[in-house]
């Protein structure tokens, strides 16, 4: 990557930009701009595009690029054969490293020398590198697996629930939660702690109303972890000034 292109690699949460190559696939704009992504938060269409431009799934007009038509397809074999492409080209200085035997001082030190990040983005960029990684079926050393799971606070893998399972509801009913999916996510609070919140749905079968709380809960916890990063960034930019 030379100096004249030079970006802050990707930083927004792996689930969000899977989600958004997702919608892509049902529908491709003209243009991929923030109103394409209305239910996030400003600062997370924000971080989404950056990461579009730094990956050259769009181009300084917002327009998709063939690289983006490629992705966002229904076929999900294609879409991880294309996007272990655009990591090898996109990160090349971190394959360089031969990601086998890497150690995680290794990836964060090359992280922040070649991709413009520090601190708690650095971190950030770590984790959405390693998940996309995974996702794209490539291979790293246990030591950066370990350090990925650290980072998203010892999380346990998804594990699926036996089909037709069966929640209580608030009312004293019973609901099927056929093909339902456990996941875990812990988020770090700015004074200290944690929250764990976990869940266990098939989002192909909420109703309306509830996808929408669903989703607007993930937008929140993005948001909140973003406005974390921002406070970290200032923090740092005081103690160097």
């Amino acid at each position: 990557m030379t100096s004249t292109e030079r970006r802050a690699s990707v930083y927004v949460p792996w689930r969000t930009f899977e989600n958004a190559i997702k919608q892509l696939a049902d529908e491709m704009p003209s243009r991929v701009d923030r109103t394409v992504f209305p239910s996030m938060s400003g600062g997370l269409q924000n971080q989404l595009l950056a990461g579009f431009r730094f990956l050259r799934l769009i181009d300084d007009h917002d327009e998709p690029t063939e690289q983006l038509k490629k992705l966002a397809v229904s076929d999900e074999s294609k879409r991880r054969q294309v996007l272990k492409d655009i990591l090898e080209e996109r990160y090349s200085e971190l394959f360089a490293l031969d990601l086998k035997r890497a150690t995680p001082a290794q990836l964060g030190e090359e992280m922040a020398k070649s991709y413009d990040v520090t601190g708690s983005t650095k971190e950030r960029a770590e984790r959405f590198f390693l998940a996309a990684a995974e996702y794209a079926g490539i291979e790293v050393s246990s030591r950066l697996g370990k350090s990925k799971r650290k980072r998203n606070g010892n999380a346990t893998a998804p594990k699926p629930r036996a089909a037709g399972a069966r929640r209580q509801s608030k009312h004293g009913g019973k609901r099927q939660a056929s093909g339902a999916t456990e996941s875990i996510r812990v988020v770090e609070l700015r004074s200290g702690g944690t929250i764990k919140i976990v869940t266990s749905l098939n989002i192909l079968t909420l109703e309306a109303a509830d996808r929408n709380f669903v989703g607007e809960l993930i937008s929140k916890l993005d948001e909140y972890e973003t406005g974390n990063q921002l406070a970290d960034g200032h923090g740092e930019e005081s103690a160097g000034g």
